[in-house]
């Protein structure tokens, strides 16, 4: 290597992703007048910057990486309802699309009419938002730039492999509940979201599992929506007016459900079902 070049070690592609969705994050919130039409961007860089945290940090109440965490779960929790709200359309055309039974269909949209219509509407105000603190990014980049090394990505992969088997063998159980179900959708969206800041040095090793944790992810995500529409649509205003209807949306749901909740378990057990050591061989 000539004298005058300064060897860069290759882990440095993978802090700099992080940093990359740090820089697309800040520059997000700090652009009122696109942030509303950008809304998704921000959940998703959250998301992945949560998933980041998972993997690097070792003691969960370390301070400093609380109050990051902390601080972009509020964020999160406040630009959740906006999205929860606008699932309920799109779930709902989803439905009829899946329902074959003509008079199942028939309910389902005019629930959708009755829903577009603004009758449970609900409006988004931006303004309301309590903004994110920028020293809360500073700091998660300057703690990205100082935590990262092989061993320590290793461990977290490992340390998030076990907390996603342990929620889905208690989702996928017979006992098994959505609450469960919607925790175990958290934990593959962290390990997803790890996997693919660590691809960019492990494409080969990483590229099938993440595909698979898409698939499982969007299968319960899925059943997340369809189980809010169902419970959203029984406490809406004018609800006993339209009982028989919401009935039979739901009778429809539960059906899809159903089949969902089968192929998940089938998705969870061809992904979770080897060692933890062995998902970060690639590493060692």
């Amino acid at each position: 290597m000539n004298r005058h070049e300064i060897y860069i070690h290759p882990s440095v592609e993978i802090t700099r992703g992080v940093i990359d969705v740090i820089d697309d994050l800040d520059h997000c919130l700090n652009r009122p007048e696109d942030t509303e039409k950008n809304i998704h961007r921000i959940r998703v860089d959250i998301k992945r910057l949560r998933g980041w945290i998972r993997l690097v940090r070792d003691r969960p109440g370390e301070r400093e990486w609380q109050i990051i965490d902390h601080g972009l779960r509020d964020m999160a929790k406040q630009l959740s309802v906006n999205r929860d709200e606008q699932i309920i359309p799109v779930t709902l055309g989803w439905l009829k699309d899946k329902t074959k039974n003509k008079d199942a269909q028939a309910s389902i949209s005019r629930i959708d009419s009755y829903v577009q219509s603004g009758s449970c509407g609900y409006l988004f105000d931006w303004k309301a938002i309590n903004p994110l603190d920028r020293n809360v990014l500073e700091m998660l980049k300057r703690k990205t730039l100082l935590s990262y090394s092989d061993e320590v990505i290793r461990k977290g992969l490992q340390r998030t492999y076990k907390h996603a088997l342990k929620c889905g063998l208690q989702a996928c159980s017979p006992e098994g509940t959505f609450a469960a179900l919607h925790r175990l959708r958290k934990w593959v969206k962290y390990f997803y979201y790890q996997l693919e800041f660590v691809e960019v040095l492990y494409a080969d090793d990483y590229k099938k599992i993440r595909q698979q944790l898409d698939m499982l992810g969007k299968g319960l995500g899925k059943i997340h929506d369809l189980v809010f529409v169902k419970n959203r649509l029984q406490r809406m205003p004018g609800a006993a007016d339209c009982a028989n209807d919401i009935n039979i949306a739901g009778m429809a749901a539960d059906r899809e459900i159903n089949k969902l909740l089968k192929r998940t378990r089938r998705s969870f057990r061809k992904i979770f079902n080897m060692k933890p050591r062995k998902i970060a061989a690639s590493l060692q």
